[in-house]
């Protein structure tokens, strides 16, 4: 996917989870997706509280926090939900 459909396709994936979120929004799973597609958006300040939460309920983000900024990796960004 390149161009306006692969951003069409990324925008409406985050629709979808933020909508799933909205109904559930303890499920590790959907907070780990909602990270993966912000940080392939390029919105990684936006992705570290995802990965936060997805961490808070079980759901491990190593290669996620690969790609965030090293301090926000690290844990230095409050962790507070």
């Amino acid at each position: 996917m390149t161009g306006d459909r692969g951003d069409d396709a990324l925008e409406r994936a985050m629709e979808a989870v933020k909508e799933a979120l909205s109904k559930d929004p303890s499920n590790g799973e959907l907070h780990h997706t909602m990270a993966a597609l912000l940080i392939l958006s390029g919105q990684r300040e936006a992705a570290v509280s995802h990965v936060r939460r997805a961490e808070a309920l079980g759901v491990a983000s190593e290669i996620l926090r690969s790609h965030l900024d090293p301090h926000e990796r690290d844990g230095e960004v409050e962790t507070d939900l």
